[in-house]
């Protein structure tokens, strides 16, 4: 899953750190900021919190959420085949 936050700041913005739940799932000093994770279960079904936090040079922060709901296939549903 790929993410990306637009942060403005009237001198410069520092950084933009991405949360899942709150957990963080990377930091990015230079726009475009973006993070990724790679989901590998099914027990990430269900909604969660996406918090983006931007910081300016001065050490003040910024913060919005916003739901993300996950639906992957049930453990087992899902073949995959690799032949070439």
């Amino acid at each position: 899953i790929e993410f990306a936050a637009t942060a403005i700041d009237d001198h410069e913005v520092a950084s933009v750190e991405f949360l899942i739940d709150g957990v963080s799932i990377g930091v990015d000093a230079e726009a475009p900021f973006e993070a990724s994770m790679v989901v590998h279960s099914d027990s990430w079904n269900g909604d969660h919190k996406v918090t983006v936090v931007a910081r300016d040079g001065a050490d003040q922060t910024d913060a919005a959420d916003t739901q993300l709901s996950i639906m992957l296939p049930v453990s087992g549903s899902v073949k995959w085949d690799w032949s070439e």
